[in-house]
């Protein structure tokens, strides 16, 4: 059973992990460095508020691995999806100039 210190950092830990997702979801498209200071500031405020709310030591502990285990993982999928959002980009550029070689080629052949 929870003590209700308990239940406001697992409430604080739940919010905190939503906050995460939607900046990731958010940041997905822009520069990895976003995400990776908002992860910060998401670790740092779930230090402060175990700090403030006296709670037990394992679960404080418990709270912390967890919150930045998930922001790890949630930087990494950033990155991976910046990462592949910027290889479709190459492609289709890549694609686009196969294109245009590809009708210069028919044009100069029409010409001659």
């Amino acid at each position: 059973m929870y003590t209700s210190n308990e239940t406001v950092v697992v409430v604080v830990v739940v919010v905190v992990v939503v906050v995460v997702v939607v900046v990731v979801v958010v940041a997905a498209a822009a520069v990895v460095e976003v995400v990776v200071e908002a992860a910060v500031a998401v670790i740092v405020i779930v230090v402060v508020v175990i700090a403030t709310v006296e709670v037990e030591v394992v679960v404080a502990v418990v709270v912390v691995v967890v919150v930045v285990v998930v922001v790890v993982v949630v930087v990494v999928v950033a990155a991976a999806v910046v990462v592949q959002l910027s290889n479709i980009r190459q492609n289709t550029a890549w694609i686009d100039l196969e294109m245009h070689n590809a009708a210069v080629k028919n044009l100069d052949e029409m010409c001659e």
